[in-house]
């Protein structure tokens, strides 16, 4: 297949380019050029489009329903709904624009299997990367589905279970949060000690770990026992955007999922509401001097948390964008950050020969104010899915 007529985005260097022909063959990116449309290759003339490298959403929950009381919801379902709404979760992300995606906790059985079905092309949609359950302490944040483990014996054994699943990298919740009745967002769960045995067992596996995180103290035991990224991220200052940097742990910061909460405060319990208003304010400076200090940070959007639903991915853009970040910097850490986070940047994340043909293609028209909501195709390894 040969692409022409686009302008396409380089999102290493941040650069667009335009009167190149993109070659793609076998779903790998074989050539960048002209002169590719010979007889017998399929053209496809996208006019007035703008060709993206595949987003990718670093952060999600798609055993998460988006409601108002996510958690229940999923304790009320079951097993078979639980999957069939996660099915059709996939299926919006990809139609998004998100072309590889990172759970970060839920319904780990469900997941796993949904990852085997969707590489197998039984169900439609992007390329799935699991953390499996996150690891907590006993009545830490979103214990209801996750693993509880005490101390660092019980921490090791239980990040061997998570590995033995067959997961792609472990979490660990470092703070409380705002979901959980009866727990401060900013208070400190796991240890030091405990977090690190996590983190060992991970890296001896060649697994990364990922650290919710709401709250300087817990941020500063993530970073020392040695996570590869860190989740919201608030609470943030010098000191830990310094080791951030030092340490190149990506911060994927999820803007938007307190910012929901806010905005739909009349329909949510009022403990949650004030927790989200407490957060707000400092999630904003502590992302703010993230991106001013030069952090890398890539897109995660926390769908499946109170009214974050699921194929949204352009509300993180968005938020992004009205906090200052530029457009080429947005399509940056959609893209290329996105695959650092997840360890996969060797091979997708950027236009470029040798890497996947995931695309996301939009309509040429950043000048409009909500131009990351006009996605128009998706090429998933090569495959060309028309969205409109």
């Amino acid at each position: 297949m040969i692409i022409r007529g686009a302008r396409w985005f380089d999102s290493e260097k941040m650069q667009f380019h335009e009167g190149q022909q993109i070659w793609i063959e076998d779903g790998i990116i074989k050539n960048i050029g002209k002169g590719f449309d010979k007889p017998g290759r399929e053209v496809i003339d996208l006019q007035r489009m703008l060709v993206l490298p595949g987003w990718i959403d670093a952060h999600l929950h798609l055993t998460l329903t988006g409601e108002a009381d996510p958690i229940s919801q999923w304790q009320q379902d079951g097993v078979v709904i639980t999957a069939i709404k996660a099915v059709t979760y996939l299926k919006k992300h990809l139609q998004a624009g998100v072309t590889v995606l990172r759970d970060l906790g839920g319904d780990c059985d469900i997941v796993l299997e949904l990852k085997k079905a969707q590489k197998a092309g039984l169900v439609e949609g992007p390329e799935i990367y699991t953390s499996g359950k996150a690891l907590t302490m006993t009545g830490g944040h979103i214990y209801q589905i996750s693993k509880e483990v005490d101390g660092p014996d019980i921490a090791r054994k239980g990040a061997r279970e998570e590995l033995k699943k067959g997961v792609d990298l472990l979490k660990v919740i470092a703070t409380g949060g705002i979901l959980t009745q009866g727990v401060k967002p900013g208070s400190p769960q796991l240890n030091e000690d405990e977090i690190r045995a996590i983190v060992e067992e991970a890296h001896k596996a060649k697994r990364r770990v990922s650290a919710h995180v709401e709250g300087k103290e817990g941020i500063m035991n993530a970073l020392r026992a040695g996570v590869d990224t860190l989740e919201h991220g608030i609470g943030l200052d010098l000191e830990a955007v310094e080791m951030i940097k030092n340490k190149s742990v990506v911060l994927i910061p999820t803007l938007a999922a307190p910012r929901l909460i806010l905005r739909h405060r009349e329909e949510l319990p009022i403990e949650m509401v004030k927790k989200a208003e407490e957060v707000v304010e400092e999630h904003k400076h502590s992302f703010a001097l993230a991106y001013k200090k030069g952090c890398k940070i890539a897109v995660g959007t926390d769908a499946g948390t109170p009214f974050n639903h699921h194929g949204k991915y352009y509300i993180e853009l968005a938020e992004m964008l009205a906090d200052g970040m530029k457009i080429e910097e947005v399509l940056q850490v959609a893209s290329l950050n996105g695959a650092v986070a997840l360890g996969i940047d060797d091979r997708c994340g950027n236009i470029e020969v040798g890497k996947i043909a995931n695309l996301t293609i939009i309509d040429d028209c950043l000048d409009d104010r909500e131009w990351y909501r006009n996605v128009r195709m998706v090429m998933y390894y090569g495959k060309l899915i028309r969205i409109i």
